[in-house]
């Protein structure tokens, strides 16, 4: 296993595999319920745009000298493809499962402990506080590709494509599991049952902009914040321990303010970091599966070319030359 992680051509494949692969398995989803996604033909052709954009960026990187400059175009590839995803899943969130599970999820959570998390923290919102949480839940987004470069900086490429790997597994995980369980998200199932505001200052203002203009009702369950903050904690304790104490307060307030800031029921929360716990233990078998692909693919164009040349020596009566 460790011979996979150290080599960088087997974890480049494997991030192109996944990203691509989904991309792939979004648009033959399409293909095959055109009816149960609004604006189907809109969304294939961004899809295939999407994907192609990507890879020729990830192309592009392997034409490179294995430095900061391609390691920062993969990055950015994979963190803008993985930010498209996340809204380009939406209209297929009832493809398989028509309405959303959040009466269900909110009357298990009620049995269980007889209140629910994002109406109990009501009692203690106050400014100061809101706006550390939103500060946190905000500060997430430049986070992902600055961990990408934290753990260039230690370990090399290696480390920065493990972390990427590690995070678009994890999302792509999370993202499939919209479609099997569809869960609107407190501010959109139940807006009402709120009755105090959130009060804060710039970065309260930032998320409220933030929700305005790319949640939508969805994308919850398990919740891609908590779930790629698991990565980055993971991935910086592993290859930067310095920046990973440096970062852990903030990282933990995103956990505790995806639930505070009312976007995520608690169980969406749990559900993010448990998914990312177990994607960044399958991370290892994906390179595995990948290398022995690769490695498939290219002794099957060998082989080819093989044949090929043969078949021009033959055709020419110059000698044929064995496989082996």
């Amino acid at each position: 296993m460790e011979a996979y992680n150290v080599r960088g051509s087997e974890t480049r494949t494997a991030i192109d595999l996944v990203c691509l692969g989904f991309v792939a398995g979004l648009v033959l989803l399409g293909i095959a319920r055109p009816s149960r996604i609004p604006g189907q033909p809109e969304v294939e052709r961004g899809l295939l745009v999407a994907g192609a954009l990507y890879a020729a960026a990830s192309a592009s990187t392997r034409l490179m000298r294995d430095g900061i400059v391609p390691t920062w175009t993969l990055t950015a590839g994979v963190t803008l493809l993985l930010s498209y995803l996340y809204h380009a899943v939406a209209p297929f969130q009832h493809v398989l499962v028509r309405g959303w599970l959040d009466g269900l999820l909110l009357s298990w959570e009620s049995s269980l402990t007889g209140t629910e998390c994002t109406l109990a923290l009501q009692r203690i919102a106050c400014t100061g506080l809101t706006e550390w949480m939103m500060f946190a839940y905000v500060v997430y987004v430049p986070l992902l590709p600055v961990t990408a470069l934290l753990c260039y900086r230690t370990g090399g490429p290696a480390a920065a494509r493990e972390f990427l790997l590690a995070l678009a597994v994890t999302n792509l995980f999370s993202f499939s599991l919209f479609l099997v369980l569809p869960i609107a998200g407190p501010l959109f199932y139940q807006p009402g049952a709120y009755t105090v505001p959130l009060a804060g200052g710039f970065f309260t203002r930032c998320a409220d902009m933030l929700h305005a203009s790319a949640h939508y009702p969805g994308g919850s369950l398990p919740s891609p914040h908590c779930a790629s903050t698991t990565v980055m904690l993971v991935m910086l304790y592993r290859h930067n321990r310095k920046a990973f104490y440096v970062a852990l307060p903030t990282l933990l307030s995103i956990y505790a303010s995806t639930v505070y800031g009312r976007y995520h029921y608690v169980w969406d929360s749990v559900a993010g970091i448990l998914a990312a716990l177990a994607m960044i233990r399958a991370c290892p078998m994906v390179q595995i599966w990948t290398g022995h692909c690769e490695h498939f693919l290219r002794s099957a164009l060998f082989a080819s070319r093989r044949r090929r040349d043969n078949l021009e020596r033959f055709a020419s009566g110059r000698p044929w030359r064995p496989s082996q």
